[in-house]
């Protein structure tokens, strides 16, 4: 079993000290070129001035020297990238390192690109801050993240699942290649791309193609000109025939302007904005997989001469070449003599009809690619994890595990449960006291599902789940500004979880948390038995907690419900008397509260 604490301190190390002595190469490189080209201006000042007449070794000299500086402006070029190379991969090592302690605080966090919907988010903190968006790609691509959190949202299907499950397993033990990845989407971190407009682009080929009669004047006219300054240079005629050309040449660019910079200005941003993918792009083409997903997701590039590694960075040198007119001393003559943006715009044009076909589909794979490699780093890091079995039986509980745990507490504070949760019509009723993990069981079991449905390891020694859908109803927050009190919201939600619970062939998971509390006992007990009854008749299992299992024992209710808790210990100490908890799931009722010890432990205690 790998150490990856082990491995990722050794690189952390490692890489801390090479960046050390790089930046002390660095420092002698610097010194050693300011040396080199102060030789190279006093050898020239003494050989061109100092002398009597120019001597020629001094210049020799001179341009040796010249030489050398030119060489270690290069080495220092090298080295400076290596330096970069060794901080960064330090700094990936050293925030690993944080994720697995979840200290949160300790590495950067990047939200997706788009606005996670719906309250099961929230209720199993499953994006932002400590989240398990945050555990599982800290840093990444846009589409890394836009896909990681679309399959945290939705679920897939069996057969995608266990290709899935494939690929991690596979992407787990490539630690090199996965921090490779890290490197290249480090400096994407937290930015966005509007993937929409780039495949609208791609496909837009009319807003680059010109005319027939532009197309064959922008090659005819050039080469005359080209002709007939030649002509005029070698003397041939008494009469220069290159002004008229130019003059063409001056009209058509004013003619087809408007065009051109419209053109130009969004391939400015398409061209810019892309780029930096290409990194990605070619450490994905580099591998050679074996599981099925992973080489559906290998990007090709058929049909055209380059790999999709090189058709990104064209698609960034054509930018170049279009960002040359806001430079008008360079971009005027190369105009006006070549119709230089009529040649760029032809050559974008027959990148959008090879490449732009296929680049969409790359940087959607990279999406999943990248995706797939944050699943496997988590496995990597939690080698006592297990990816789930997936299970089709009929009636058979919809989640079952050994050990199972919160993936987003601390390795020590995690506390592992066996599980059996109920079927489908089937109810299991969390009680215990104040504090005693009640509401963080609950998260527990929905936070695996995800992960589980995901496609990656999930915080248990063993699980084997049922392809289920999930609702909650953990985090109830009232509305001042929508005018909605705690009660309603609470209605809402169980209003929605009964709407869950139709149309949908995969079994419903409900998980609520001391529901209806927001209103009396007489009231509360109606609603939620009435409510718990429909639930169960539709086929849903459920999960709730309740400090009060009386109020769900009914001869309708009472065939399907399984009763499990937690429970507190106490123990005399100098300080007085402490409450501790194991946070161990038992069979069966739970015992009284503990409100009135938890005043007496805190010196609130009163007589009445």
């Amino acid at each position: 079993m790998n150490d990856p604490r082990q491995a990722y301190q050794q690189r952390f190390q490692h890489n801390t000290a090479l960046g050390a002595r790089l930046e002390t190469a660095q420092r002698r490189l610097s010194l050693a070129r300011l040396t080199t080209f102060g030789l190279a201006v006093a050898f020239l000042f003494w050989g061109l001035w100092m002398l009597d007449s120019p001597r020629v070794e001094w210049l020799v000299a001179s341009g040796a020297t010249l030489l050398a500086f030119m060489l270690l402006v290069l080495i220092h070029g090298r080295v400076a990238a290596r330096a970069q190379t060794a901080a960064r991969l330090a700094d990936i090592n050293r925030d690993s390192l944080a994720r697995l302690g979840c200290k949160w605080e300790l590495f950067p966090w990047c939200s997706p690109p788009t606005k996670p919907e719906g309250p099961l988010a929230d209720d199993l903190d499953l994006f932002g801050k400590g989240s398990l968006f945050h555990l599982l790609l800290p840093y990444g691509t846009p589409f890394g993240r836009r896909t990681l959190a679309h399959w945290l949202q939705e679920g897939a299907s069996r057969e995608e699942l266990l290709r899935r499950q494939e690929a991690v397993r596979e992407l787990a033990s490539k630690l090199d290649l996965r921090q490779q990845i890290q490197y290249e989407a480090l400096g994407l971190a937290c930015q966005d791309c509007a993937t929409e407009d780039f495949n609208a682009w791609c496909k837009d080929t009319a807003s680059t193609t010109v005319s027939p009669l532009c197309r064959v004047l922008s090659w005819l006219l050039p080469l005359l000109l080209v002709l007939a300054v030649a002509v005029d240079l070698l003397d041939l005629l008494d009469k220069a025939l290159w002004p008229p050309f130019l003059l063409l040449n001056v009209v058509l660019t004013l003619a087809t302007a408007p065009r051109v910079n419209r053109a130009f200005d969004r391939l400015d941003r398409m061209g810019r904005n892309y780029r930096p993918y290409a990194g990605v792009i070619q450490l994905q083409s580099a591998l050679a997989p074996e599981s099925a997903l992973l080489r559906d997701l290998t990007p090709h590039a058929p049909g055209t001469r380059r790999s999709p590694y090189d058709e990104l960075v064209r698609l960034d040198d054509l930018a170049s070449f279009a960002e040359l007119r806001r430079s008008p001393m360079l971009h005027l003559p190369l105009q006006f003599l070549f119709l230089w943006d009529l040649q760029v715009l032809r050559l974008v044009n027959r990148w959008q009809r090879g490449a732009g076909t296929l680049a969409p589909n790359w940087l959607a794979n990279l999406g999943q690619f990248e995706a797939l490699a944050a699943l496997a780093g988590l496995s990597y890091d939690h080698p006592d994890w297990c990816l789930p079995e997936l299970s089709e039986t009929p009636g058979a509980p919809l989640l079952t595990a050994t050990n199972l745990a919160h993936p987003l507490l601390p390795p020590e504070r995690r506390v592992g449960n066996d599980l059996q949760s109920p079927a489908a019509g089937g109810a299991m009723l969390i009680c215990g006291s104040n504090m005693s993990g009640k509401t963080t069981f609950l998260r527990t079991i929905g936070i695996n599902a995800v992960l589980a449905q995901a496609g990656g390891p999930v915080c248990a020694s063993s699980l084997t789940l049922t392809l289920l859908r999930l609702a909650s109803a953990i985090n109830i927050k009232d509305s001042l500004k929508a005018g909605e009190s705690y009660f309603f919201v609470e209605l809402l939600r169980l209003r929605d979880a009964l709407a869950v619970s139709t149309g949908d062939p995969r079994p419903l998971l409900c998980l609520l948390d001391e529901p209806l509390r927001g209103t009396n006992y007489q009231e509360r007990t109606a609603v939620l038995r009435l409510t718990l009854q429909t639930l169960l008749e539709r086929g849903a299992a459920v999960a709730l907690t309740s400090h009060d299992p009386e109020m769900l024992k009914t001869p309708a209710l009472l065939p399907r419900l399984r009763l499990v808790h937690f429970c507190e210990q106490y123990e005399d100490s100098d300080q007085g008397p402490r409450m501790t908890f194991d946070y161990r799931l038992r069979e069966g009722p739970s015992g009284p509260g503990n409100a009135l010890k938890l005043l007496k432990i805190l010196g609130m205690d009163r007589p009445l």
